[in-house]
């Protein structure tokens, strides 16, 4: 009973010290050369709006490009505004070209970016998490509207 308990432990501590290995990914250096020279797309897979059921977005086309310094943002919006917008399809579509863009390393390896908006009058800042593997999550915190939380990925900003 005793080597049977004694085994169990030996073989946990491998368990455990092959996960913390693991956990601390390297840094994809193709991630950090588009963050550093501010130059990348954020593509949205998964949408959770405050209060609402997580959704899956099958579509690839809902994005955030920071690029030729500007800001452009074409994502969808689900959850409560406090102001109607007239004309509009109620998505996060917006261009900015005045704009604040701070980055910041985070402790467990990956990014902090805040995007704050001057020109834009609905969209009040813009937080991302950027791991090392280049996934991401960004939440959108509006004047007119409540936060709304993407995950996605950080990919090469696309030629046209």
């Amino acid at each position: 009973m005793r080597k049977a308990f004694l085994l169990f432990l030996v073989i946990a501590s491998f368990g455990c010290s092959s996960t913390k290995k693991t956990e601390g990914s390297a840094v994809d250096p193709k991630v950090n050369d588009m963050l550093n020279n501010q130059s990348f797309t954020f593509r949205a897979n998964q949408v959770i709006p405050t209060g609402g059921r997580t959704r899956q977005l099958m579509e690839t086309f809902y994005t955030l490009t920071v690029n030729d310094r500007k800001v452009m943002a074409d994502l969808p919006y689900f959850g409560r505004s406090f102001n109607a917008t007239m004309g509009s399809d109620g998505g996060i579509k917006f261009t900015s070209t005045n704009y604040d863009l701070t980055k910041s390393d985070r402790n467990k390896g990956g990014w902090d970016i805040r995007i704050v908006p001057k020109d834009v009058t609905d969209i009040r800042e813009l937080n991302m998490t950027v791991f090392a593997n280049g996934t991401a999550s960004l939440i959108v915190n509006s004047n007119n509207r409540q936060p709304i939380t993407f995950q996605g990925n950080i990919i090469p900003v696309e030629s046209k």
